[in-house]
Parts: structure tokens; sequence; C-alpha cells
């Protein structure tokens, strides 16, 4: 089993919230994206952290072409 160090309670805390946060974003990037429709992912069936870096990563990428294209 994989645990984190940690030196104290507070750097638990601010890594948990980062971790939280970047889960947060996949959630709604799947929620609003069509191709993500035929999986089963929520906060209860998440991905390994690499699917969901990579999900996070493609989009922003999606995004980022869709602004350069867009002016």
């Amino acid at each position: 089993m994989c645990t984190l160090h940690m030196d104290n309670n507070n750097e638990r805390k601010v890594k948990m919230s980062k971790l939280k946060g970047l889960v947060e974003d996949f959630i709604q990037v799947i929620a609003e994206d069509e191709q993500y429709a035929h999986k089963d992912w929520s906060w209860d069936n998440l991905p390994s952290i690499e699917t969901i870096i990579e999900v996070l990563d493609r989009h922003q990428r999606s995004s980022d072409d869709y602004k350069r294209n867009s002016r």
C-alpha cells in the first residue's frame, strides 16, 4: 500500500485539498464532454490518477486550440 509521507496535519490538508480540486475538475470535464458518456466514472468510481491527468491535459490542449482558432 502506498502512503504519503506528511510532516504535519496542515501539509496533509493542503495536499488533499489540491487532489480534491483535481478530481472536481475531472468530474466537471467528463460531465460536459460526450466522448466520456460511455464511461462509468464518478466520485465513487474514479479511474487511475494517470487517466485523470491525461483527460485534463487533453481537455486543456483542446481548449487552448479552440481559443487560438477563434481569434
